[in-house]
Formats: structure tokens, C-alpha cells, sequence
């Protein structure tokens, strides 16, 4: 087996076909590299691994803005090596590293916290409804268009590669609601010439959902 497609635990992989990831080969055996995945080998005098991680992962979320193909989307060998990667020196990137690393380390409890409360909130519902699978109690169904007012779908507009200052408009980016929480900084400014769609704006108390991995968002305003 060639050594280039031996995959070592601790190494960097990047999916970079169909559901775009950074992730770290945890083992404990050695693998073989699929063909949708980088194997990242960092230049250990330029960056430091940890960084580079953090560093890739934040770009991943940029790069779900500008995918190829209609059926398996992918970034390409090219646009991956051009990626731009604000690069301190060592000791700061290492600094910078820990503190994400500790980032994530807190949200990885919230997370679980998270999952807890919804295997308790799911208890509670079982104890009052019953199984919705075998509607032990009989309770009416009824399909979500005859409870919903309406559900608007997303506005994607060409946009500016920044995010909206005081008094613009913008669009909100798949970020936005990646992880489960309303995040207004991930969007776009919309271009001086493009008028904003008020049929598309978000108000407090909104409900948003991602329906595919392609550009969608809707209105946002920072005042």
C-alpha cells in the first residue's frame, strides 16, 4: 500500500465532496484515504497544527458558499490551496489554538447538556402524549400546512464577500443556523444597487431552517 494513502491516527482530514468537514483521524488503527478526502500535512515551520485546524474550519464554512456540481457537490484541489489563512507567528497561533481548543471544549458540554435536556423534554412528552408512532391516545393529526400561516423559502442575490455594517442589509449565510443557533454574523452585504426584499426580512420570534447544503438566506438588518 502506498505510504501517500495511509491514514495515521492524528492526522488532518478534509471531506471535501459531498458534506464538506475537518476532522482527525482518532484510530486507533491506521486507514486508507478515500479519494473525497484531503489528508492536510502542515509545513510545522510555518503553522501550527492545531491552528491550521481551526483555521480550516472556519473556512469550510465559507467554502459551502461556492460549491460545484448539482448532484455531489465539492470544492476543488485549487480553490482548497488558494484558501487565505491569516497566519500570526507560532507562539500565537499556538495561543490562539488553546483558547479555541477550550472554545470547543465548552461548547462540546453544552452540547451534551443540550442533548440531556431533550432526552428529558422527550421523556416528558412520552409520559404526557404517548408514542406519536402509535397515538395511544387517539389525539388528531393534522398536517404541517394546516398549522403553519406560511413558510417562505430563502432570497439569494448576488452580495458583496463581507458582512454588513451599520444601517446595511445583508443575507444570511448557512452559518447562520449551522449549528443550531441563531448566529446574525454569518452574512453578506448586499450590493449599494440591490434593493432588500421586505417580504424576506427576519423578526424576532422567527423560526429558520436549512432545507440543503446551497446558498439560501433571507433578509437581515444590522441597525
Amino acid at each position: 500500500m502506498p505510504d501517500k494513502l495511509r491514514v495515521r491516527p492524528g492526522d488532518l482530514l478534509v471531506s471535501w465532496s459531498a458534506t464538506l468537514g475537518v476532522f482527525e483521524w482518532e484510530g486507533p488503527d491506521d486507514a486508507l484515504l478515500n479519494q473525497h478526502i484531503f489528508r492536510v500535512i502542515p509545513n510545522d515551520l510555518r503553522v501550527d497544527e492545531r491552528f491550521l485546524r481551526h483555521g480550516l474550519e472556519l473556512a469550510i464554512l465559507d467554502m459551502q458558499q461556492h460549491l460545484h456540481g448539482a448532484t455531489m457537490q465539492h470544492v476543488n484541489r485549487g480553490e482548497f490551496l488558494a484558501t487565505r489563512l491569516f497566519l500570526p507567528s507560532l507562539p500565537e497561533q499556538r495561543r490562539i489554538a488553546e483558547l479555541l481548543d477550550r472554545a470547543e471544549a465548552l461548547r462540546a458540554r453544552r452540547r451534551a447538556a443540550l442533548a440531556t435536556l431533550d432526552t428529558l423534554a422527550q421523556s416528558i412528552f412520552l409520559d404526557m402524549f404517548g408514542d406519536p408512532a402509535g397515538n395511544p391516545k387517539a389525539w388528531r393529526k393534522l398536517p404541517f400546512a394546516d398549522l403553519l400561516t406560511s413558510i417562505d423559502s430563502g432570497w439569494s442575490p448576488p452580495c458583496l464577500d463581507r458582512p454588513v455594517t451599520v444601517n446595511e442589509w445583508g443575507v444570511l449565510k448557512l452559518g447562520a443556523v449551522t449549528w443550531c443557533e441563531y448566529n446574525p454574523a454569518e452574512n453578506k452585504a448586499l450590493p449599494a444597487g440591490v434593493a432588500p426584499d421586505p417580504d424576506s426580512e427576519v423578526k424576532a420570534g422567527d423560526v429558520l431552517f436549512t432545507r440543503k447544503c446551497l446558498r439560501a438566506g433571507r433578509c437581515v438588518r444590522d441597525c
